[in-house]
């Protein structure tokens, strides 16, 4: 009798959780959400609060065992934002395409579409080839830039930093990218870039013209002969560094943002090698 009296002094509700722990105590209230239980050292203190999905079971006082949650199924519970990443992570890394639009070039008056390559397992190298199509030119001759040359040997001391943005016929380039973290929802890319394209300009030459009524330096006058329209070509390189963004399954953006060198050549010699700003903003596709 009193070893039965003193077992039943001591039984308590055991709560087993998925992380190991097991808390002993009498459970006083079980909610959709929550097991609440007073602790066995203290029985008329405090009531604590465990969540159920980190539950696996509970064994009553009275031997009476009850199962709240599979092992396998209340781990899963706990780790399912985990889980959804690692299948997120897991289909975008199997989609290696991007097709995208660079409304960056909206600004330039061109309109610019980029296609997108991964390689390797883990997607972490691409190769981007962005290219574009201007419109500035086009029957308007005001709007593209004008070249002066003064018949001097030497260098153009003015270099038109726009002259290729201002007069695009059309452009492409290709992009060496590298993911140094892989590829998730949010990550950074560096690699160089090589870029060509072709524009028009006006050229303004200053030229002699014959002058009858000054017979002693009958070509003493000069005149700027004004040309419509010329064609040149524009050679780039650099370093980029952007960003790419995965707001579902399918949906991307993609910004870049490039520094390097750039020449645009015109008829005229000297034209000089000037620094290059670059900027991409490419919604894509993925697939």
């Amino acid at each position: 009798m009193w070893g039965g009296g003193i077992v039943a002094l001591h039984a308590q509700d055991v709560i087993f959780t998925n992380s190991g722990k097991v808390y002993e105590g009498k459970i006083v209230e079980i909610t959709d959400n929550y097991i609440k239980y007073k602790k066995k050292e203290n029985p008329d203190g405090p009531v604590y609060s465990l969540d159920k999905s980190m539950v696996t079971k509970i064994k009553y006082e009275n031997n009476k065992e009850e199962i709240v949650n599979s092992a396998s199924s209340a781990q899963n519970s706990n780790n399912t934002s985990d889980r959804q990443q690692m299948i997120f992570d897991s289909i975008v890394q199997r989609k290696k395409n991007i097709v995208g639009y660079d409304v960056a070039q909206f600004f330039y008056v061109s309109i610019g579409m980029a296609y997108e390559r991964f390689f390797g397992k883990e997607n972490i190298f691409s190769i981007r080839i962005p290219f574009s199509i201007g419109f500035n030119y086009i029957g308007n001759n005001q709007t593209t830039s004008t070249v002066r040359d003064n018949g001097s040997p030497e260098q153009n001391p003015q270099p038109n930093y726009y002259i290729y943005q201002n007069g695009k016929i059309g452009g492409a380039a290709i992009e060496f990218n590298y993911y140094p973290f892989g590829i998730k929802k949010f990550v950074y890319f560096v690699g160089p870039y090589f870029e060509y394209g072709i524009f028009a300009y006006r050229l303004s030459k200053r030229i002699r013209v014959y002058d009858p009524y000054n017979p002693y330096y009958p070509y003493s006058t000069y005149v700027n002969e004004l040309n419509l329209r010329y064609d040149g070509q524009h050679l780039a390189g650099g370093v980029s560094n952007g960003f790419l963004l995965h707001f579902n399954k399918v949906l991307t953006l993609t910004g870049t943002f490039g520094l390097g060198l750039k020449k645009d050549e015109t008829s005229i010699s000297g034209e000089r090698v000037v620094t290059q700003a670059r900027f991409n903003f490419i919604f894509g596709l993925k697939f």
